[in-house]
């Protein structure tokens, strides 16, 4: 890393502090467009915020994505891709209506144990999937059951 690197780090570091602490920090200052800019306290702080639940939402996102990448390349083939089990496996194999009420009611604790060990004629997926990714599915089944099942 360049010395004018450590050093806007140093700096930022010093301002943050600077902030959480209510102590004096440095004045920070940047140019934009050839000017001086100075930034408050206050709008460090908002930044810093604005940045937070920024990066707290993409987070959400991704693991909603990966659950419903997951599911897409796993479960779709039986549950079909609204999760109702209507398609010519599900039918067969009596795939479970993930909007239907008595899957909705079981915990996150009993519905991660079905996907890892599997039940009556689902397979199990604990060699498959991860912990975080069968909590990721968990999570879009209970998705699944706040929508409507097309019919």
């Amino acid at each position: 890393m360049s010395a004018p690197h450590v050093l806007r780090i140093a700096r930022i570091s010093a301002i943050i502090e600077g902030v959480w602490r209510h102590q004096a920090a440095p004045k920070p200052h940047f140019t934009y467009g050839g000017e001086l800019v100075n930034l408050s306290r206050k709008s460090i702080a908002w930044a810093v915020i604005v940045v937070f639940v920024i990066c707290c939402s993409l987070l959400a996102q991704e693991n909603s994505s990966s659950g419903a990448a997951n599911f897409k390349s796993k479960c779709i083939i039986c549950h079909g891709s609204d999760g109702t089990g209507n398609t010519p496996l599900g039918k067969q194999l009596q795939a479970a209506n993930l909007h239907s009420k008595v899957v909705q009611q079981r915990s996150d604790a009993e519905l991660h144990k079905i996907i890892h060990d599997g039940q009556a004629n689902m397979p199990p997926f604990g060699d498959q999937l991860s912990e975080a990714e069968i909590s990721q599915l968990v999570k879009y089944v209970r998705l699944l059951g706040k929508t409507t099942a097309k019919k």
